[in-house]
This record gives C-alpha cells, structure tokens and sequence, in this order.
C-alpha cells in the first residue's frame, strides 16, 4: 500500500495524491495557530494570526475562515479541526475569552470556507496528538493533564477521544478538597486551585513570606517581587529547602488527582503537559513516588504542534 504524502496544488499529482491533507486549528484568546496536516502526521504548512480580541464571535470566525483559505489555496483540504477553549454541547461552544455563547463554530467554518469542519476542546485535541505521535504513542488508553492558569485534560479510550456528551474531559473541576477553596466554577475544592501553575506560585509566595532569608524569597526579588515556575525550579535545584518543601505540598495535590483518575480509568499512560513540565524530572520524580500505581507519567513531546496536530486528527 502506498503511503500518501501531501502536495501543494501546483505539483502535477492525481486527486488522490493530493487531497489528503487536513488542516489544524490551536484557537486561542490571543492567537490562532493554523497548519496543514499530511497522513503521516506531519506539519507541512503554517500559520500565526491573532485572534480578533474582544470582537463578537462572527468576526473571530472571519478571521479563522481566511487563515484556512490561505492554507487551503496552496494544499487540497479534505477538513478542518478545530481545538477551541471552553465547553462544548450539542456541537455549540461556549467560550468567554472569544465571545462565544452556546455559538455553532464548526457550522460557522463549515459555511465560510465549505469544507467539513469538527470542533473538540483543546486540552482533549492536545491529549490526542499525544496519544498518536507523542509520549504517549502506542497507548491504547492514555490522561493527559495540562498544567497552566487552571488544569486542562483530555481523555482517550481505545485510541479515539472521548467527548462524553462534548465537555469531558475537564480534570481541573474534579474535586479533591470536600471544604476546600472556592473555584471561579462555582464549585468547592477543585484539583485546579491545589495542583495548577497557579496553585504552585502561590504556595511559593507564601513560603517565601515565611522565610524571608530563603534563596526562593531572594529569587522573588530579584525580580522585582515575582515568582514563576522557571524560578521556583531553580531554586530547587540550589537545595532550597522552602522551594523542596513548595514542590512537596504542590506534588501532594497533583499525585491525589492522578490517582483519583487512575482508579477510574485505568490508563495506559499519564501525559503532564504545560509549562511546568518543562522541569521534567525535577517535577517527575517527587511526584512518581506519591503515585500508588506501576503507570508510566511522562512529559508531553509535541508541546506547541499538539494543538494543530490533535484537531486535525478529529
């Protein structure tokens, strides 16, 4: 059987060399990411726009519509996925960074551009690419957490995303504290508000507040009264004992959500993704030892391409 390869239309190829590419959309509140997407899995093409900011949901599909048609001009497009922020029902998305509000994206592309358009959750097209050709390949069941602001995730069974009724997947809004903090959710003691980039930056100020000479408070200020993730592992890697101590409230958490999850689906593979992953085994290590199953956790590999890949594989 001959592998398909993608091909620009103005190579001299039959229809069926040539129209088998897909194009990915990583749609954000600040930018889009738009690329073509061959059988093989790889980025032939792409681009990087800006997302209209504050415009009503029209306006940001205009915007999508052109970027595709640019693509779609030089590639012959078979569809379009596309990996949207927010919750989805019924094939209706409800986003407040993009002004959408229950809104039909995957009909609003599919009028403009007249090709086949799906749309799934972002986090769930991230954890897809990762189950294809990222770290979790070869995983027939994999969890993959993104670690940022709050904590997205995306679930895949037997190899396909699974959407529930079009919102599963939102691992951050499980709850692993009954009394806990109030989440922007409405809910109580949400994995997000304990197990986020912004959960650990919290409790790295309020170490740093109690131990004023720690090199972690040293670090906050030199710049200028700040603490990220970069800074808090770095200061682990000096032997900080206030950053050792942060990285084991904070792994505590993450570990409780994990095996949370684990004893529900049972998974292949655990992926953590986001920018706290990028500490790799500083991260992996401590949080290996509090998780109670012989599951591999691994850092997602596609990074800034799982967006675009996983929508395309919708």
């Amino acid at each position: 059987m001959k592998t398909l390869v993608c091909k620009r239309k103005d190579e001299n190829n039959t229809d069926e060399m040539t129209k088998c590419c897909k194009i990915g959309v990583d749609l954000g509140g600040t930018e889009m990411k738009i690329g073509v997407v061959d059988k093989n899995y790889n980025i032939v093409d792409k681009i990087t726009a800006p997302t209209p900011t504050g415009a009503d949901a029209d306006t940001v599909c205009d915007a999508i519509a052109a970027n595709c048609k640019i693509l779609a001009d030089k590639f012959n497009i078979e569809s379009i996925g596309i990996g949207t922020p927010g919750v989805l029902k019924n094939n209706k998305v409800s986003a407040v960074n993009l002004n959408f509000d229950s809104f039909p994206l995957a009909d609003a592309i599919a009028k403009r551009t007249g090709l086949c358009v799906k749309v799934a959750n972002d986090a769930n097209c991230a954890a897809l690419a990762e189950s294809k050709v990222g770290a979790a390949k070869g995983s027939k069941n994999c969890i993959m957490l993104t670690l940022g602001t709050g904590i997205g995730g995306g679930i895949v069974i037997d190899g396909k995303l699974y959407e529930g009724r079009g919102s599963a997947g939102e691992i951050g809004h499980i709850c692993i504290e009954a009394n806990g903090v109030k989440c922007n959710c409405g809910l109580t003691g949400c994995f997000e508000n304990y197990a986020s980039a912004t959960a650990l930056i919290k409790y790295a100020n309020q170490e740093a507040d109690a131990n004023p000479e720690s090199l972690l408070a040293q670090k906050r200020a030199e710049n200028n009264g700040k603490l990220n993730g970069i800074l808090i592992f770095g200061a682990l890697k000096e032997n900080c004992p206030a950053a050792k101590k942060v990285l084991d409230k904070f792994t505590d958490y993450l570990a409780a959500g994990i095996n949370g999850l684990i004893y529900v689906f049972d998974p292949d593979t655990v992926v953590i993704s986001g920018g706290i992953s990028n500490a790799g085994d500083l991260l992996l290590n401590p949080l290996k030892e509090k998780i109670r199953f012989d599951i591999p956790v691994v850092i997602a590999k596609m990074k800034n391409d799982a967006g675009i890949l996983g929508a395309a594989m919708l």
